[in-house]
């Protein structure tokens, strides 16, 4: 019976914890998306630099497990600017967005990120 007693405690701890948690994975995950904005804006090609300017992010939602943002660029042209493989760029490349992700994905950012706004909590 004692095992029980000490599992259902340990269970409420955990539970206890879980909005600390959650805290700490939105702001890992801000974080994060804020480092990929950012290279992906050091990244995007510059003509006048409205493509530049025009980076944004979401704001992170919360859905039971899973926390979320988005990245983007607010232009009409910037979808078109991202996948055009073939036009030369004095400034800037294609897949400006796509590559910080890649990028930020193997070096595993958000994960360490994460780990450590767990541990500021």
């Amino acid at each position: 019976m004692s095992g029980s007693v000490e599992y259902d405690k340990f269970l409420a701890g955990l539970r206890a914890m879980l909005p600390r948690f959650v805290a700490a994975a939105e702001r890992a995950v801000t974080l994060t998306a804020e480092e990929v904005l950012g290279d992906a804006q050091e990244l995007a090609p510059v003509d006048t630099g409205d493509l530049k300017a025009s980076g944004t992010r979401g704001p992170v939602e919360v859905n039971g497990a899973n926390v979320s943002t988005w990245i983007g660029f607010n232009t009409d042209y910037a979808l078109f600017v991202h996948e055009n493989l073939t036009s030369h760029h004095d400034q800037g490349q294609a897949k400006f967005i796509e590559m910080p992700l890649h990028h930020h994905a193997a070096r595993g950012s958000l994960q360490r990120m994460a780990l450590r706004e767990m541990e500021r909590t």
